[in-house]
């Protein structure tokens, strides 16, 4: 129980000293890791399939914004460019 309270307090403390979400996250995980005195094999290979899931899915929705950028990037390009004449030269028409 002692053990959790610290864990907790070191967030708190994080927390009030102004740091990201994300460092209070890993810093209260890295802590937590490093006071494990007993664990069995089940456990840890469940831990570790665990990471490895979310890793995967990280890496999964990065790829899938990426792959629709690269390909549709140009021709959103071209046809941004294609309009910005067509209102370049309907402006030139009505100043001239």
């Amino acid at each position: 129980m002692y053990k959790m309270q610290l864990i907790l307090m070191t967030g708190e403390l994080l927390m009030a000293n102004g740091a990201a979400t994300e460092r209070i996250m890993r810093d209260m995980l890295l802590f937590s890791i490093l006071n494990i005195t007993t664990i069995d094999a089940q456990t840890l290979l469940v831990g570790i399939r665990s990471g490895v899931e979310a890793a995967t899915v990280v890496i999964a929705m990065a790829v899938g914004v990426t792959i629709p950028t690269i390909f549709f990037r140009p021709r959103l390009e071209k046809y941004q460019r294609q309009q910005m004449e067509k209102l370049l030269l309907q402006r030139y028409d009505r100043e001239n």
